[in-house]
């Protein structure tokens, strides 16, 4: 039988689930549009100016295959966390700024001397993911700490449109630690990652 128990609790056979309220609060919800966002990293302040979209990665917890002699494995959450990486698409600038700054960052990881110890707040940056609502008003932050380029797109260059538009190219990151805020600065579940 399913119901409700007095501490908000829904039962339902061999389940026990807990509602947070975040689907339905009594509010009424505009829906998110795709361009309320800013995305900023602390290593290039500059470079919020020129970023054309922001793709918040997938998340995912790792899971525990149990194998049986039945023919159907038994499966677990257990694990680990896994982050995909960030991906941010940019226009080029003229003086192509944008694109040297992150040019030369990828390029400086790689010039480490094998024997020297890496000091990782050289080659890594925090960069932070603004959600805001229709009056683009600060709702959630996705705050990526330990983050550095692994992936530099191409500039894709054609005399071929009539019209001149901006050139666009995109950088991937990893990252060490994720954390969502809401707009009270308050953690949204817990700490993941490092």
């Amino acid at each position: 039988m399913t119901g409700i128990t007095g501490d908000g609790l829904y039962t339902v056979p061999d389940v026990t689930y807990r509602s947070y309220g975040v689907t339905y609060d009594g509010q009424d919800d505009n829906l998110m549009n795709r361009n309320y966002f800013r995305f900023t990293l602390q290593r290039i302040p500059n470079f919020e100016r020129f970023v054309r979209s922001a793709t918040l990665p997938p998340f995912r917890f790792g899971e525990v295959i149990q194998p049986t002699t039945l023919g159907i494995d038994i499966r677990r959450p257990g694990g680990s966390y896994v982050f995909e990486p960030l991906r941010v698409d940019f226009a080029v600038d003229e003086r192509f700024l944008s694109y040297l700054e992150l040019f030369k960052w990828i390029t400086s990881i790689g010039m480490f001397d094998k024997s020297e110890t890496i000091d990782k707040d050289s080659y890594t940056s925090s960069g932070t993911l603004l959600i805001t609502n229709s009056a683009y008003k600060a709702k959630y932050r996705a705050v990526f700490e330990g983050l550095y380029p692994i992936q530099l797109g191409e500039l894709d260059f054609t005399s071929a449109e009539p019209i001149a538009g901006p050139l666009v190219s995109s950088v991937i990151f990893n990252y060490t630690r994720f954390q969502l805020f809401d707009a009270e600065n308050t953690l949204c579940g817990t700490v993941v990652g490092q």
